[in-house]
């Protein structure tokens, strides 16, 4: 009897710790950010409270996050190596890198010599610095220099996470994976990964303005979109399957028609250079993604007219919309269009 006893009482105490560690759990996975600057609708709050979870990035003694503040190359590298599986420890005497499975020899900061001129064993970013140039991660400037107080640009961002997470990276390319990617350039391989998966947003004509300065909310972005990049192509393609495109014809107007500077129907004066276009029944201001069938080329327009009225046609563009899609000369063409939310 006694020996039943202390078997149910051990199956009592086992199911509450279980429990007591799946609501604490649960807890931690609902938890909000405590940044005053960080509303839980930030388009990247998701990507931040991931990587804060874990003790990748924290926010500053005021309880900001600074969501826009740029990330300068020193302060990047180690929230993407620490994002990748590695983690530091710090003594008085010795700094040591420890990977998730293997453990490197110990670094001395005293003995050691810098592979940059403007880095020092001394410095706070040094291990990070000196583990990336190992890996062959970063290597710097011509002029031996590292710059690790400038600020990051995209193309550095998406290689070192790259090569941070031992991507696979293909450097023979056909096509620029952005309109202002090309492929010659030293950068567009990684991009090619990104747009693989559908990982980066681009404006109306297909540019990623590759030297643009990454902020904290971005680089956090762009970590947690590859690490998830897998589920994120899955969702991507669900969503293109779920989309309803309207098919038909399109043509153009405002150009040599003496539209141009005309009001539109909803008051606006038309401006043929403008990506708009005019539908017999879209709700003004509704945004459409118009694809040319014939190449898959496509061009972001806003509805602010009434039109076409030749039936044959389901759109009416603007000169210039119409222009991303086809020359002028071929008058209209085969078309689809999706509504944007």
């Amino acid at each position: 009897m006694k020996i039943m006893k202390k078997i149910l009482i051990f199956t009592i105490s086992v199911i509450l710790i279980i429990n007591s560690f799946n609501a604490t759990k649960s807890a931690k996975a609902d938890f909000e950010l405590p940044f005053t600057d960080l509303p839980t609708e930030h388009s990247d709050y998701e990507a931040i409270k991931y990587l804060y979870d874990r003790n990748i990035i924290q926010g500053y003694s005021d309880n900001t996050f600074r969501p826009e503040q740029t990330v300068n190359r020193a302060e990047a590298l180690k929230i993407i190596l620490m994002s990748s599986n590695y983690h530091f420890s710090e003594t008085d005497e010795q700094i040591q890198l420890v990977n998730a499975e293997n453990a490197t020899p110990e670094v001395s900061i005293n003995s050691e010599i810098s592979a940059f001129l403007d880095i020092s064993a001394k410095d706070w970013y040094y291990p990070y610095i000196k583990k990336a140039n190992e890996m062959d991660i970063i290597h710097g400037y011509p002029n031996g220099f590292f710059y690790p107080e400038k600020s990051i640009n995209l193309s550095e961002a998406l290689k070192i996470i790259l090569l941070s997470f031992s991507a696979e990276i293909t450097q023979t390319m056909v096509d620029n994976p952005y309109n202002d990617v090309a492929v010659e350039t030293w950068y567009a391989p990684y991009f090619s990964v990104f747009q693989n998966y559908k990982l980066l947003e681009t404006d109306t004509d297909n540019n990623i303005y590759p030297n643009r300065p990454v902020s904290r909310a971005m680089l956090s972005s762009l970590i947690y979109r590859y690490i998830k990049r897998d589920e994120i192509k899955i969702i991507n393609e669900k969503k293109q399957e779920q989309i309803e495109y309207i098919y038909g014809k399109a043509t153009f107007y405002g150009e040599g028609d003496g539209f141009d500077g005309n009001h539109t129907a909803n008051g606006e004066v038309f401006d043929k250079n403008q990506f708009t276009g005019a539908s017999r029944t879209l709700p003004f201001n509704t945004k459409i993604r118009v694809y040319n069938l014939e190449t898959n080329d496509y061009v972001d327009v806003r509805i602010n007219d009434r039109g076409p009225y030749d039936y044959r046609f389901i759109l009416d563009l603007s000169a210039e919309a119409f222009k991303r899609l086809a020359p002028i000369s071929r008058g209209y063409i085969p078309i689809k269009y999706e509504i944007l939310k």
